[in-house]
């Protein structure tokens, strides 16, 4: 599995814990870090899958 296989299922995966996050009932203590480590964690995933993409494109143009 490459790595392009493994990042959108990373993506998924941060998506998924941040509407779990969102949606329980826990303490704010606790629930609040958590949500801003997943958030965080999909901004970075998101902005990887981006430069790859653009990185792509930019070696397919010169092809």
């Amino acid at each position: 599995m490459s790595t392009t296989e493994k990042k959108p299922s990373k993506i998924a995966l941060t998506a998924f814990l941040i509407l779990i996050l969102s949606t329980t009932e826990m303490p704010p203590i606790l629930k609040y870090p958590m949500l801003a480590v997943a958030t965080i964690s999909f901004i970075i995933v998101a902005v990887q899958l981006y430069h790859e993409f653009k990185a792509n494109r930019i070696s397919k143009a010169k092809k």
